[in-house]
């Protein structure tokens, strides 16, 4: 029954643990370690832990070390005690037995007193050798995480200094973000951190900086629109903040006043029922200014009315067309803007109405060499005034009302 305890004993496990809290230092160790005492000795585990980078909550094991000690049956320690503080040492099983052998019955219930006292005392060894095998254990595992963390742990300190050079940069504070990496020493184990942020952001300022030079060339160059989508990702460090803001002010007001300027032609052209160039006019307000938002209702309701009156005006030109009114007809076709469904029909009715224009002046021009055959000058140079510009027999028809007029 003694051995069966004495083997649960030796049995026996401990677990601990150390988790640092993720708010408090990110990349702090955790530790974990396992000690459990067996038949043949103390085995030890000691874990280092690191969170995880892309999820703080998940632990990943960096270090790992184990060990065993031997058993206290095979090496008991040794201690040294003062006599008045050490009970006395247990009696042997063969000294009990000859006990029994010499002496009476009261000798042998004495005896009997004394086999339970060595008992518990043996008992009390085994116990004392277990925990100081325990409490050895613990100190050395103390001592190598200390060891560890000493080693690999970088400061927290220099991390937290790290951070706030990281949240320097986030507010835009470029010079106070590099003065605070630079001052981590490079002793410390986030020294290369520090660099490697150092680098990064430096990297980050030659563009911004390249990229705000570009911006003030835009300016010089009267280019509104190029200046305001270069400051859209300008990164946002105070320095630049301040050199560029200016410039984007007045780039944005120049870009306003142009787009006024072309939202008032497109109203004035609008009044006069040229929607066609209401809506060229519209295509120039710049995109970036703070009227664009206007263009899109004023485009809508400009399409509309342009195509209402081409629609007007290729009826308009049938209706003289009827009227063998073929040179108004053709004004009424050419004022039909392209893009709007009557365009469709203005192509082949010009290339017929010209055709049937230059028949009619034609027949107008004979119609005034026989009245002028009979002497009728007045009659023949009303039907040469007739015949319209851009005919085939336009210049005959010219040259033959200044010779009518001479001879009437």
């Amino acid at each position: 029954m003694e051995q069966s305890r004495n083997a649960e004993e030796r049995q026996s496990m401990l677990y601990f643990q150390y988790h640092s809290s993720p708010d408090d230092n990110p990349d702090a160790t955790s530790v974990q370690g396992v000690i459990k005492e067996e038949d043949d000795g103390t085995f030890l585990l000691l874990d280092w832990l690191r969170r995880d980078k892309d999820n703080s909550n998940t632990l990943r094991v960096r270090d790992s070390v184990v060990m065993r000690l031997p058993s206290p049956d095979a090496t008991p320690p040794t201690v040294e005690v003062s006599p008045q503080a050490s009970p006395s040492p247990p009696p042997s099983r063969r000294s009990r037995r000859n006990s029994r052998n010499s002496t009476s019955a009261k000798s042998r219930k004495s005896g009997n007193r004394s086999s339970v006292g060595s008992s518990v005392g043996s008992e009390k060894d085994s116990l004392f050798s277990t925990g100081l095998a325990v409490g050895l254990g613990v100190n050395l595992l103390a001592l190598l995480a200390g060891a560890y963390l000493l080693r690999f742990a970088s400061p927290a300190g220099d991390l937290q200094v790290l951070q706030q050079a990281d949240d320097r940069l986030d507010r835009g504070q470029f010079s106070e973000a590099i003065a605070l990496a630079e001052s981590i020493p490079p002793d410390s184990d986030a020294y290369e951190d520090a660099q490697a942020q150092i680098a990064q952001w430096r990297r980050l300022w030659q563009a911004a900086t390249a990229k705000a030079e570009a911006i003030e060339a835009a300016f010089e160059r009267g280019q509104w629109q190029r200046v305001l989508l270069l400051s859209e990702d300008l990164p946002e460090f105070e320095e630049l903040r301040d050199r560029i803001s200016p410039v984007v002010e007045q780039a944005q007001a120049r870009l306003d006043a142009e787009a006024y300027e072309w939202l008032q032609v497109a109203f004035d052209r609008g009044r006069d029922r040229d929607f066609h160039g209401a809506l060229q006019a519209l295509d120039r307000v710049p995109k970036g200014s703070s009227l664009y938002d206007r263009v899109a209702s004023k485009t809508a309701e400009y399409r509309q009315k342009r195509d209402v009156r081409a629609a007007w005006l290729l009826q308009q030109a049938f209706d003289r067309a009827a009227a063998k009114d073929f040179s108004t007809a053709l004004t009424y076709l050419q004022q039909i803007p392209p893009g709007t469904p009557a365009y469709e029909q203005v192509a082949p009715k010009l290339a017929q109405y010209q055709r049937q224009r230059n028949l009619r002046a034609t027949w107008l021009l004979q119609k005034a060499f026989d009245l002028a055959v009979n002497q009728q000058f007045e009659a023949a140079l009303s039907y040469l005034k007739r015949i319209p510009s851009g005919t085939e027999v336009y210049e005959i028809a010219q040259a033959k009302i200044t010779e009518y007029q001479l001879l009437r």
